[in-house]
């Protein structure tokens, strides 16, 4: 059962009204459900597709036979000829506590020459951004809508990093009142910072460290599959780098490679 005793609470889906994104509209929902937050889904029309039909949360309900009621709200924005800034518009002029939006999971080549709109969406704002692959893992049963996260695999370099993801997810799985998670802090280097060594003590939530050596995308990958995990929570500071530009930071390298959802969570120095 959700918390109720927190401030209002808002999640944000949104979408272009293609077929297959029907995913990340279960997860958005399942989550509002669950935390008893208030659901928007937005879409930016700005290519011909009002015309589209937009989600319904009574509808997922009755088909996952669900008797709850979740406030939801469609939402159609015109500002602008490109789909990012129509978003971008939008979300400024709103109050916003979670993002969640679907991606095409493409890498190499290909990834370099289609820029993706969520990814250029969730680097433009300080708002934590679930991304929900359209074919590939995830954590909201189609079928029913339960969600079963299990183990949640958080990268970090730092406790700045570490406090920052806990902070939202703690949050999350306080209000929705998920229990039996599994939190794994990873550390790739050569050596574990002795100030993520003490993390789990002063931690609010249980978290368990595990240290790894290799490039940081592929550990981050490998421990994902190796501990079936449901979800990566990635704290991200969006691109520093010439290289970051072309490639994509840390974060959207880890969304092109691993088999489940991601959670991009800004960190500020």
């Amino acid at each position: 059962m959700p918390t109720t005793d927190l401030a209002p609470y808002h999640i944000v889906h949104a979408t272009d009204l293609r077929p297959g994104g029907g995913s990340a509209f279960e997860h958005a929902l399942a989550i509002a459900r669950d935390t008893g937050a208030v659901l928007s889904t937005f879409h930016a029309s700005v290519d011909g597709q009002a015309t589209r039909p937009m989600p319904q949360a009574a509808t997922t309900l009755e088909r996952w036979g669900d008797e709850s009621t979740v406030e939801h709200r469609a939402i159609r924005h015109t500002c602008c000829d490109d789909p990012v800034d129509t978003t971008l518009d939008f979300l400024r002029g709103a109050q916003v506590d979670l993002l969640v939006i679907s991606t095409r999971q493409i890498g190499g080549i290909r990834r370099l020459l289609h820029d993706s709109v969520s990814e250029a969406v969730a680097r433009n704002i300080d708002t934590p951004t679930l991304f929900i692959p359209f074919q590939g893992g995830r954590f909201v049963d189609e079928e029913r809508g339960a969600v079963a996260l299990g183990s949640v695999v958080i990268p970090a370099s730092n406790a700045a990093e570490a406090h920052a993801a806990l902070h939202v997810l703690g949050g999350l799985a306080r209000r929705a009142g998920w229990s039996g998670l599994d939190f794994v802090l990873l550390t790739v280097g050569e050596t574990l910072p002795d100030e993520l060594n003490l993390l789990p003590a002063a931690s609010e939530t249980p978290v368990r460290i595990l240290h790894r050596q290799g490039p940081l995308v592929e550990v981050i990958a490998k421990v994902t599959r190796d501990l079936n995990a449901k979800l990566v929570a990635m704290p991200t500071r969006g691109h520093d780098s010439v290289w970051d530009m072309l490639a994509g930071s840390r974060t959207e390298q880890t969304l092109h490679t691993i088999p489940c959802p991601l959670l991009s969570i800004p960190v500020h120095d």
